[in-house]
């Protein structure tokens, strides 16, 4: 069995469901066909007998009304969650990997076992965050090597400031004490 005839397709170039979709299906069609043999026109008029004798033969189109909606409802409901979760799609891949499991055990090859979503995840992440968190590192210390320079020419201005005004106050003190002795 090759891969491409995991895929069937009509005539018409259509494809055609995968075994796994048309079991699934059927399944759904008899547990469906279950439900409506317990959900039965008897029963109905067994549970509401007064309602029954009021509407006659109304109620039979309300139970026939009722059970197709049911049915189609349940059934509308299935081919959403087909279409939402590409379950033919998966059931292809599903069958492709069954192949290749298969004909790596008639060839005698092991299989590689593949890492885990989790793990494959994080061979991709941890070296992306590895080098971020170096370029970050790396921003950080060049403000902290700016930051130090800024904080010494600080310094050093203050220290200029500081005995430039103490020369000041020599000179304003001088000529305070020289105005006081004339």
């Amino acid at each position: 069995m090759d891969q491409n005839s995991l895929i069937q397709t009509s005539d018409t170039g259509e494809k055609n469901p995968t075994l796994r979709l048309v079991k699934l299906q059927t399944t759904l069609d008899r547990s469906l066909s279950l439900v409506g043999e317990e959900f039965s026109y008897s029963k109905l008029q067994n549970l509401f007998p007064e309602l029954a004798k009021e509407l006659g033969d109304n109620f039979k189109a309300f139970y026939d009304n009722l059970y197709s909606l049911l049915i189609h409802s349940t059934q509308d409901d299935f081919s959403s969650i087909q279409i939402e979760y590409d379950i033919e799609n998966k059931f292809i891949n599903l069958d492709k990997l069954i192949v290749e499991a298969k004909n790596l055990a008639i060839n005698g090859e092991k299989i590689e076992p593949r890492p885990s979503p989790e793990a494959e995840f994080s061979s991709r992440i941890y070296p992306m965050l590895e080098r971020a968190n170096q370029k970050i590192k790396e921003k950080i210390n060049k403000q902290e090597q700016k930051n130090s320079e800024l904080l010494a020419l600080n310094e050093k201005k203050t220290a200029e400031l500081d005995q430039k005004l103490k020369y000041l106050l020599s000179i304003y003190h001088s000529v305070i004490t020289h105005q006081k002795n004339l």
